[in-house]
């Protein structure tokens, strides 16, 4: 018996049935990549396994899985199995793709590319790859077509969507963190954390929307605000820091020390202003800049 199998596999390995066997194992979509590359860019560009990870490499196809560039910036390539999935890959920096010839550059320039949806949304639901169909055609694409399927890590709709719609720019942006007031606050409110929230909102942020807290410092409402309303430059002015006639600090700094001493602001301080300050022991006025609540610097 043992005999029977030595000579079986012998016949195999001359036979070529071993070597069948092997032939047998299907690609990787990276072999895959790499073939499709070898033929429309040359022998010396090729996808590395690091610049190929994730689940994408676990996807498996019954068809040859079809590569096209998504775009003329010729940045991301679109990765199709016929109906079963679809991926996009971006092409890494460290690889430098030849220069399309000015034929292929023409008939891209002539064939808008854009990305339809599959299904309704809702105001506000992030976009994916999957909820997307890629649409190319000469004419009925908006100049304004969304194309740029790398920035979909953090885009959501900024409207309703109905199947078939084709997606522009205006219909998505990112999400952002956003200021907003835990209880209501009048006009003159001061600003800090004691009062105030940082949230993600995904849709309907204005354009001057204030992003942190930190950056309220030194700043007060102009306007009365309510609970959950974005917080805007708008809405702002710069809080008073001292009154007329209030004691306040001014100091000097050098290389190697700081001066302080009181004096009596002689008009309201606004942060960034240079007022007039009077020193109550000599009764000598000088000019100091505000820098803080109650505090000016002459430097």
């Amino acid at each position: 018996m043992r005999r029977f199998l030595v000579v079986t596999a012998l016949i195999f390995e001359l036979t070529g049935f071993q070597g069948l066997a092997a032939a047998e194992t299907p690609p990787t979509i990276l072999d895959e990549l790499n073939a499709w590359l070898l033929v429309t860019e040359g022998e010396n560009i090729a996808f590395s396994p690091s610049d190929l990870r994730g689940p994408i490499t676990r996807k498996q196809c019954n068809e040859p899985i079809r590569f096209n560039f998504t775009n003329a910036s010729r940045r991301m390539i679109k990765a199709d199995c016929q109906g079963q999935w679809r991926r996009f890959i971006k092409v890494p920096e460290s690889i430098q793709l030849t220069k399309p010839s000015r034929d292929l550059m023409m008939s891209q320039s002539q064939d808008l590319e854009a990305y339809a949806l599959i299904a309704d949304l809702a105001k506000g639901q992030k976009v994916t790859e999957d909820l997307l169909e890629d649409v190319v055609s000469r004419r009925s694409i908006p100049t304004n077509a969304f194309r740029e399927m790398s920035q979909l890590n953090d885009l959501y709709l900024q409207r309703d969507k109905k199947k078939g719609d084709i997606l522009i720019n205006e219909d998505l942006d990112t999400s952002k963190i956003v200021v907003t007031p835990m209880v209501i606050l009048p006009s003159g409110s001061p600003l800090n954390k004691s009062t105030l929230v940082e949230v993600i909102k995904y849709t309907d942020v204005p354009a001057d929307y204030i992003g942190s807290i930190a950056s309220l410092r030194y700043m007060e409402l102009s306007k009365t605000v309510g609970v959950g309303e974005i917080v805007r430059a708008r809405h702002l002015r710069k809080a008073r820091l001292m009154r007329r006639n209030e004691i306040v600090s001014i100091y000097s700094t050098s290389n190697n020390f700081r001066i302080e001493t009181k004096a009596i602001a002689l008009a309201d301080g606004y942060l960034g202003e240079r007022i007039e300050v009077k020193n109550p022991e000599s009764n000598k006025i000088i000019t100091a800049r505000v820098v803080g609540y109650g505090l000016l610097s002459l430097d």
